[in-house]
Parts: structure tokens; C-alpha cells; sequence
């Protein structure tokens, strides 16, 4: 299957779930895609840079593969597509799931560090990226990125959504339909970021305000972040925290115009990310 990057790169300022283009799309591609996997078929094009590549079907409870190519993800490729290799060289990818992801960049020529914790997720992670990758793979580390090292973190891995796992406390309510608890390592972000990392995307399921906020975003002024936000309360932290660092946020809420107010700020998954950076614009 061959998506088009570029036509959703071309109408970045039309990315808010409010717009009629973002609900045409999402629709489009939802079913689109399902079907294909439906068909038996796994091979994709993404983009004009990238070569082809597989991507197996794999279900990790009430999320599968269909899910993790979901509109929001497309835009996050057309924009990957128009900055790797340009914009960005050296990638961190923190909740690396199952790779897919981390496999585009690579194929886009980032050289990418992954960080996911959960162990069996770990090896699909594992597994899709050393039948994908050869020429350029990627450092891949089992644990949780976390504001400190640590060799003690709890876990919850969700049975019905293994996407949904997290770091004990890092989300307000227990998650519906079971858990387990376990521990995994924990690896400090500001010790990854002296790695010098152009790029960083953050989904790791309800952590990324601490996680920002745990950095002093000053120190590392050429690293920009694209962050999945998830709540009201992690919205208002993280802008806090950005104002109090100096430096810029851009919404997909907003069609990725400049935020100027917290209400700007995404407050679920559904309404995209938010880029964090200390340039005065983003690379669409």
C-alpha cells in the first residue's frame, strides 16, 4: 500500500480534528488500511523516501496494527518524511511499542535510540526491526524512560491494550479490564539527552509531563520534542514548564500554529501533539 505523505504534509494547517479535511482523512485511512490487513497483505510505501517496508499484523489486545497507522500517526510520518535527514539526524523514540516508528525513521536515513519497557512488547519491537532494518539499525533499550535511573520501576501492563501500559501513577484512574504489575528498569531522560539528540518523541502513556518537566529544556536548545500531552493536567504542566524555559510549543490542536494559551495545548490523544522546540517555527 502507497500513502501519500505529501498531500497531508501540504495541508498541515488543516491537522485539527476540528477540520473537515482531518475527519475525511481519518476516516479514509481507518478503512483504507484495516482492509488491507484484512486481505493479507502487510507490505507499505509511506512516502517517497522511504523504501518499502513489512509490517505484520499484531494484536496487542483491543489494538492492532490498523491502530497504530491511525491519522494522527500519518501526519507525524508526513512530518518526519520532510525533516529526517534535513532537519533531524539522531532521533530518541520513547515508548517505542512495537517499532513502527522507530523502522520509518530509519528507513528515512535518523539514526534512532528506542526506549520501550514492557518485555514482550519489547521483542515484537525487537523482531519488526531486524527483518526490517540492515543497513541502519537502530539501538534499541528495554526499559521505561523515566526523570531518574532506576533499576526498580512498577509497571502496569494492561491485558485488553498493551499500548495503554504505564508506569505505575503515571495516569489518575487504574486501567479498565486488568493488569499486571512488573518491574522494569527505569532510564533517566536527561542522561539520553546528552547523547545530543536533534529529535525526541514522547508517548509513553501519561508520563510525558514529568518527563519534560524533569528536563531543563536550556541545556539541550538544538533538541525538539514532539509530545503526546493526554490530560488537562499535563497540558497546564507542561506549558509552565515551557514558559518557564523559554521556549516555543506549536499545536496540532491549532493547525500547528504558535501557541499562545494553554487552551491551545492538546488535552487528549485524539488532538494530536504538540512540538516543543526552541526554534520560532515548525518545518512543514
Amino acid at each position: 500500500m502507497y500513502i501519500d505523505l505529501n498531500e497531508i504534509a501540504l495541508n498541515f494547517e488543516k491537522h485539527s480534528v476540528s477540520t473537515i479535511y482531518f475527519q475525511d482523512l481519518k476516516k479514509f485511512w481507518e478503512s483504507k488500511i484495516r482492509d488491507y490487513y484484512l486481505e493479507g497483505l502487510t507490505k507499505f510505501k509511506i512516502g517517497n523516501r522511504a523504501p518499502e517496508f513489512n509490517f505484520p499484523y499484531i494484536s496487542q489486545g483491543r489494538v492492532d496494527s490498523p491502530n497504530l497507522f491511525g491519522i494522527n500517526e500519518l501526519i507525524l510520518f508526513a512530518y518526519y518524511e520532510k525533516t529526517i535527514g534535513t532537519q533531524y539526524t539522531k532521533v530518541l523514540d520513547l515508548g517505542a511499542n512495537v517499532g513502527l516508528h522507530t523502522i520509518f525513521i530509519s528507513l528515512l536515513g535518523g539514526k534512532v535510540t528506542s526506549v520501550e519497557p514492557d518485555p514482550i512488547t519489547f521483542k515484537i519491537l525487537s523482531n519488526n526491526v531486524s527483518s526490517e532494518i540492515f543497513l541502519n539499525p537502530p539501538n534499541l533499550i528495554n526499559a521505561a524512560a523515566f526523570t531518574e535511573d532506576s533499576k526498580s520501576v512498577k509497571f502496569l501492563r494492561v491485558l485488553q491494550n498493551r499500548t495503554g501500559s504505564h508506569v505505575l501513577g503515571s495516569r489518575e484512574s487504574m486501567p479498565y479490564g486488568g493488569y499486571e504489575e512488573i518491574i522494569v528498569e527505569g532510564v533517566s531522560v536527561t542522561k539520553l539527552l546528552k547523547q545530543a539528540y536533534d529529535l525526541v518523541k514522547i508517548d509513553v502513556e501519561g508520563l510525558e509531563a514529568d518527563l519534560i518537566c524533569s528536563i531543563d529544556l536550556g541545556k539541550f536548545p538544538v533538541t525538539s520534542y514532539l509530545v503526546e500531552v493526554g490530560s488537562q493536567k499535563n497540558a497546564k504542566k507542561i506549558w509552565h514548564h515551557i514558559q518557564s524555559c523559554q521556549f516555543n510549543a506549536f499545536s496540532q490542536k491549532n493547525g500547528w500554529k504558535s501557541v499562545r494559551k494553554l487552551e491551545e495545548i492538546p488535552t487528549h490523544h485524539t488532538e494530536g501533539t504538540l512540538f516543543v522546540t526552541s526554534s520560532n517555527k515548525m518545518h512543514w
